[in-house]
């Protein structure tokens, strides 16, 4: 009983940490369309 308890919060965890590492890398990737838009690149066509 306690082992499933604690796998669970485990999982939350861990799902919880890699949303955050998500949401840190999509505003990195707009941010950085950003720039791209700034200097006058076409994101579309730049190789990522």
């Amino acid at each position: 009983m306690i082992k499933n308890l604690l796998a669970i919060i485990g999982l939350a965890v861990v799902i919880r940490k890699s949303y955050e590492f998500y949401q840190h890398y999509d505003a990195m990737r707009e941010e950085n369309a950003y720039w791209r838009r700034k200097e006058g690149s076409d994101p579309a066509t730049s190789p990522d």
